[in-house]
């Protein structure tokens, strides 16, 4: 099977990349500024360097948040032909730290208490009143911790909002929940937890980012904070990624999805092959889209040619004796069940040795 990977060529993606080599008979990279996509007719076309990007089995898309936009449109262009682990929607939600809080709240997974604001003057009017302090003030983009600010008063939270008022763009308030200034971060991959480490920040600072300076440590997680972790990706629509998770008082709950993490610190922390895990897990699912795939493609086939066609999914075998009484075998009651046999059908029946052949004569 031929496999892809399309970042803009972080250490992480190459250590995947490289781990898929493991697996796939061929795996190419490409650089995510080199690629485009067109609409041709109604179908978006991906091309690399102004060529058309050839077909493959599995695509896997990394980038940050600027690129947003090309990333889901490379996902449209692939998922029906190829699987790729995160769907073109999920890079919306898993990009935007305003949707990306809507998504794990409809897919009740919780939450911080988050309140949405686009008005300055509003948010002001509402943390003068209603605020308990501290709490965190978030912009919808930003990675590695960027754009995530703490206020523990009033008046810093003022002081806050009106920077915030240059971008002109709307902005989370969440309640601040507090861990000893760390969080939590799980690795997702398919329906399981393959990692997970405590971040913990340095002295001085409430980010616990490994790239703000943070230090992460390896942890077994609980069945609650798993279920937190796979239920946010799940939501986001991604199969590979890596949920951040704050553990306070009241329970675990999700902070923010990130579609491209880092490998670097949780292989570290953990001593887990992550990109391996991630690796494997691409090449198995590969394998099921492409053999759902091409059984779809088989039954289209036989369709429109006219020609009955029983994939072998759709067959049911079994290993039994059968009963008989006066010298007529009788039929198990699962084969019955399966052919949707009824008493008072007609059958044509066709024999040789060591075969038996029934068939339900249609009625007119």
């Amino acid at each position: 099977m031929k496999a892809c990977l399309i970042s803009q060529g972080s250490v992480s993606s190459k250590w995947v990349a490289e781990a898929m080599k493991n697996y796939f008979d061929d795996v190419d990279q490409f650089n995510l500024k080199e690629i485009e996509v067109g609409l041709d007719k109604k179908k978006l076309r991906i091309m690399h360097q102004g060529k058309p990007l050839t077909k493959y089995d599995c695509v896997y898309i990394r980038g940050s948040f600027r690129y947003a936009n090309l990333l889901q449109s490379i996902a449209a262009a692939v998922q029906d032909e190829s699987y790729t682990p995160i769907t073109s929607q999920g890079f919306t939600a898993g990009h935007d730290k305003i949707i990306n809080q809507i998504v794990f709240s409809l897919g009740d997974v919780p939450i911080p208490k988050t309140y949405l604001f686009s008005s300055v003057n509003k948010a002001k009017d509402f943390l003068e009143n209603h605020a308990n302090y501290p709490i965190i003030i978030k912009i919808p983009h930003g990675t590695q911790g960027k754009g995530v600010l703490y206020a523990d008063s009033y008046a810093s939270a003022s002081s806050v909002l009106d920077t915030l008022s240059a971008l002109r763009q709307p902005f989370l308030v969440q309640e601040y929940i507090e861990t000893g200034s760390s969080d939590i971060r799980a690795i997702v991959v398919g329906d399981k937890v393959c990692a997970a480490m405590v971040r913990k920040a340095k002295i001085g600072e409430k980010r616990s980012n490994i790239h703000a300076g943070g230090e992460g440590e390896p942890i077994t997680l609980d069945e609650a904070t798993k279920k937190v972790a796979i239920d946010g990706a799940r939501a986001m629509g991604a199969s590979v990624c890596a949920i951040d998770i704050l553990s306070g008082a009241k329970g675990p709950v999700a902070i923010e999805g990130n579609l491209s993490p880092g490998l670097q610190g949780i292989t570290k922390a953990t001593k887990i092959d992550v990109p391996d895990k991630i690796a494997k897990y691409l090449f198995e699912q590969s394998k099921k889209f492409m053999k759902k795939r091409n059984g779809a493609a088989t039954s289209q086939m036989f369709k429109d040619l006219g020609i009955e066609h029983t994939s072998e999914e759709d067959k049911t075998s079994i290993v039994c004796s059968l009963n008989g009484k006066n010298g007529n075998l009788i039929l198990p009651k699962e084969i019955c069940s399966k052919c949707n046999f009824k008493f008072d059908d007609e059958f044509e029946i066709s024999a040789k040795k060591n075969e038996l052949n029934i068939k339900r004569v249609p009625k007119e």
